[in-house]
């Protein structure tokens, strides 16, 4: 599907989402649970602007949440503008205590959910990897400048 990454670089914007409307209600359900039992520190969908861009406002912090950094790495063959900047749906990024992670994963092989964990949070910076090759690093208060 389209996304704003397509629309910077190619001033287009074409094709249209799939949407598994019985994955997203399971989905949807268990991030609502993970929630309801105080396993989420916080949620994200990558709907808009992709992996990147919900890392990004994860990390900046709001009225609620401070400013935190994040190292992740994503092993593919999937070119990694398109990996970082596509836009999906049913796709969710979760933050989650490292204590609560095998809570998190086990119940989300319960419910089917496939997950992979991409990284950790980090004090202030931004670092990238794809296939454990730094391709990004930034200072977050600098990357929230420029955003």
């Amino acid at each position: 599907a389209g996304s704003e990454y397509q629309k910077l670089i190619t001033k287009t914007f074409s094709g249209k989402p799939k949407l598994d409307l019985d994955f997203e209600k399971r989905l949807q359900d268990f991030v609502l649970e993970l929630h309801m039992n105080n396993l989420l520190e916080s949620a994200h969908d990558v709907s808009e602007g992709g992996i990147f861009v919900a890392l990004c406002e994860m990390a900046f912090g709001d009225v609620f949440n401070e400013e935190k950094g994040f190292e992740v790495n994503i092993n593919s063959d999937i070119r990694p503008d398109f990996l970082y900047f596509g836009e999906d749906q049913s796709l969710i990024l979760l933050e989650v205590e490292a204590n609560n992670l095998n809570k998190v994963m086990n119940l989300a092989y319960q419910k089917a959910i496939p997950f992979e964990v991409l990284g950790q949070v980090k004090k202030d910076k931004a670092i990238i990897r794809y296939n454990h090759e730094i391709i990004f690093e930034e200072n977050i208060k600098s990357l929230k400048v420029e955003y």
